[in-house]
């Protein structure tokens, strides 16, 4: 029978994000336990979106939002209702199974 070692390796990083105000991502990172450091520049060359396009979409989130909100507010409140609803005739159905049983057993009983 062959013997297994098993290794856990605890590994702890430090990473960290910035971005500046030219839309530059520094990602630096770091490894405890063997000291390695490495950084990496990410810098926004092709200028695919503006300024401009940034806020009219960052306007059109918050549009969205206040809608999606309103939508899940009257979603719940119709949910609710269609609970409550289902609910009740339930409630409605055990009473008259009760009722029907009740009477099935007068009739039958001496």
């Amino acid at each position: 029978m062959l013997g297994f070692l098993s290794l856990l390796v605890f590994v702890c990083l430090n990473i960290c994000f910035a971005i500046d105000e030219n839309g530059i991502l520094s990602v630096s990172a770091e490894e405890k336990t063997t000291d390695s450091k490495n950084q990496i520049t990410i810098n926004n060359d092709k200028e695919r979106l503006s300024t401009v396009e940034i806020r009219r979409m960052v306007q059109q989130a918050h549009f969205y939002r206040v809608q999606d909100m309103t939508f899940l507010r009257i979603a719940t409140a119709k949910n609710d209702l269609d609970l409550d609803n289902l609910n009740h005739k339930i409630s409605l159905n055990l009473k008259l199974l009760d009722f029907f049983l009740k009477k099935m057993d007068n009739f039958f009983s001496p």
